[in-house]
């Protein structure tokens, strides 16, 4: 039975909408405020190499998770594996498909082989949020994406520039270990929520 919490039929339905999609469009936002985060940190002690590196580095990033988020999570880890290999052992083919200047091409390489896990975590997570969104937790969503946007990745990619030995592959790490705390988290809550389930059926 649907309550009427959930019940976009009856009730001040405007409202009950406003109220499920404002955490979507927060996470949104965040999602999209996710790829600046290692060109704010580069930007702030790089060269300009280094930052057109991250930046066409982003580039190839953004059409390889556009490409394995289509497919289906069971697919998409699979090509996501493939993506890894490409990225990390030819990322400087890639990012040449973008740019001819071989410093640029160098330093996204190098930000490349630090990212690459990203492809495979991007595979797991992101049929995640989609699951929660439509089952009315759009909250906890939101929520997963500022803690690993804001609270993982952000300080961990600042922590990796300002070390004696800061390298662009060191920076682009921040990206997947962030992922795989949003894994977790959503893990984590899946298991506690079900369980709450399973009480509340019992009652």
């Amino acid at each position: 039975m649907v309550s009427n919490k959930s019940d976009f039929t009856q009730g001040n339905i405007l409202h009950k909408l406003t109220l499920f999609m404002l955490p979507i469009l927060g996470a949104l936002v965040l999602q999209a405020a996710y790829g600046a985060v290692d060109l704010l940190v580069v930007g702030h002690f790089g060269t300009t190499a280094g930052l057109s590196g991250v930046s066409t580095g982003s580039q190839v990033l953004n059409l390889v998770t556009f490409v394995v988020t289509q497919l289906a999570m069971g697919v998409a880890v699979v090509i996501g594996c493939a993506v890894f290999a490409l990225v990390f052992w030819k990322g400087d083919v890639l990012a040449g498909l973008f740019t001819k200047n071989a410093a640029v091409v160098a330093n996204a390489f190098a930000y490349l082989k630090g990212f690459a896990p990203e492809t495979i975590g991007t595979a797991i997570l992101f049929t995640m949020p989609g699951y929660f969104n439509g089952n009315n937790q759009t909250v906890f969503t939101m929520a997963q994406g500022i803690i690993q946007t804001l609270l993982v990745r952000l300080p961990l990619a600042y922590y990796m520039s300002i070390q004696p030995n800061a390298n662009l592959t060191n920076i682009g790490v921040a990206a997947p270990v962030s992922t795989g705390v949003g894994v977790l988290l959503c893990v984590g809550f899946y298991v506690w929520w079900n369980r709450k389930l399973a009480k509340q059926a019992q009652l």
